[in-house]
């Protein structure tokens, strides 16, 4: 189980993405809210800005927003919202990014001050349509398609199913899949096949990811602090869509398998890394008291989470070492964002899980 905790490269869901719609629905630009955007002498027949190709993928900026990103490091997102024009369609960005095969919601302000809402579909071309009443049944039915063509890609790339809620609607299931799938692409080179081959062996069942989430109101039958599970007997793993806690929930899969690969002594050497550390609950629940008193938590865990239990030390370690490289890591303990003791750690489980794999799979 993975709490919320603390940095990490990570992969957030993009379960809010932009999207374009028929230009000709659209009333005048002065009604639209967008006088952030007067500055720019660039504007199509229908009055809203022109936008070029940016360095994002299936992405546009705004000339002059782009050129104000490169300067503002962590700043690409600011203000990047809006309706805009792009080979005579016009475009509606939410983070920079057009995502086809979306649904999105985009409330119009009218001249009266009230408000107008559009539901968007932009389908794998890239055409728009209004989803509509009239619309909903055809669209579910081609968001469907492309979900099951999808859901194929990964369970043939991967060997991971996905087990979808059933409070979700078909565009929240896609995307869904969608994060799943670009969780999956930013793993180690065959890494994920081989813990889904393994964790098969060990439990019997097919593995699969689900969301943490219960519906799209982002209620979960977890605590509000819960990011992920994992549970063995059904061999699912929950998500909320982040890569480190995808990573931490597949150490929870491997546990058993490289335990055994260790002839069954990855207790007995992580407690020998550890230095005589006792793993405690109190170094995370209760008021966290040991986490708190002079020295805090012992250098070989990670985290005050880590140090709880030798389930959630594997896993938190598993997932270092599934994400980071060893030259990424070694260059953390240089620079005293990473203990020595914890690193000890990272790369044993490397070496474990590369001699189980029979290849260097992590680096």
């Amino acid at each position: 189980m993975k709490k919320r905790s603390f940095l990490r490269k990570s992969l957030m869901a993009l379960f809010l993405a932009a999207s374009l719609f028929n230009a000709s629905s659209l009333p005048a630009r002065a009604e639209t809210g967008m006088e952030l955007f007067k500055e720019d002498p660039q504007y199509g027949a229908t009055g809203y800005p022109i936008v070029v190709q940016s360095q994002y993928q299936d992405g546009f900026l705004q000339p002059y927003q782009e050129e104000r990103a490169s300067q503002m490091s962590g700043s690409i997102f600011i203000n990047n919202t809006g309706l805009y024009e792009y080979n005579g369609q016009v475009i509606y960005l939410m983070f920079s990014k057009q995502q086809k095969v979306a649904l999105v919601t985009h409330n119009h302000k009218n001249s009266d001050g009230t408000f107008s809402t559009y539901t968007l579909y932009c389908d794998p071309q890239g055409r728009i349509r209004e989803y509509t009443e009239e619309s909903r049944a055809a669209i579910d039915a081609e968001i469907a398609e492309q979900l099951a063509m999808l859901e194929a890609e990964i369970q043939t790339q991967y060997g991971v199913s996905i087990s979808h809620r059933k409070a979700f609607s078909v565009d929240e299931r896609y995307k869904f899949a969608s994060t799943v799938k670009e969780i999956l692409d930013l793993c180690p080179a065959g890494s994920i096949r081989i813990i889904a081959d393994a964790s098969q062996a060990a439990t019997g069942k097919p593995l699969k990811f689900q969301s943490i989430y219960i519906d799209s109101e982002r209620n979960t039958d977890s605590g509000w602090w819960v990011d992920g599970t994992y549970s063995f007997d059904s061999n699912v793993v929950q998500t909320s869509g982040y890569l480190s806690t995808a990573a931490h929930e597949l150490g929870h899969a491997m546990e058993s398998t490289l335990n055994k690969a260790s002839g069954k002594k990855l207790r007995q050497d992580f407690a020998a890394m550890n230095s005589g550390h006792a793993y405690d609950l109190n170094y995370y629940y209760d008021g966290a008291p040991l986490a708190m008193q002079e020295g805090g938590v012992p250098p070989c865990f990670k985290s005050g989470y880590s140090a709880t239990s030798f389930t959630e030390d594997f896993a938190d370690t598993f997932a270092d070492a599934m994400i980071y490289s060893t030259a990424e890591l070694q260059e953390a303990v240089n620079c005293g964002d990473l203990t020595a003791e914890y690193f000890q750690k990272v790369v044993y489980v490397k070496q474990l899980f590369n001699q189980y794999a029979g290849s260097a799979i992590f680096q």
